[in-house]
């Protein structure tokens, strides 16, 4: 029997440290299909290294926007592209 994964996204939790605060983004990722040598294929990529410099990108622009303020009380959500974001700060 063969794991796949399947469904309408993938959730993605990473944890960052920003000034000395630790920061949880929280990601879902819809699935990109897969094209090998000009052939559609039933296989899908979920987080490709384009999806993380998204997702990584969204991130600095979003604490660029807080700039040296604390981020001990950062809560937002956003979208960038067709991938949803919610980052908060933990204690």
């Amino acid at each position: 029997m063969s794991l796949t994964a399947s469904g309408e996204f993938q959730f993605v939790v990473q944890r960052y440290k920003y000034n000395e605060q630790c920061i949880i983004c929280h990601t879902k990722v819809p699935p990109s299909r897969v094209t090998c040598f000009g052939k559609k294929s039933y296989n899908y990529h979920w987080v490709t290294p384009a999806k993380w410099d998204l997702i990584e990108s969204g991130l600095r622009d979003l604490l660029d926007m807080v700039g040296e303020q604390p981020v001990r009380k950062l809560h937002a959500e956003f979208r960038t592209g067709s991938i949803q974001m919610r980052v908060d700060s933990t204690k």
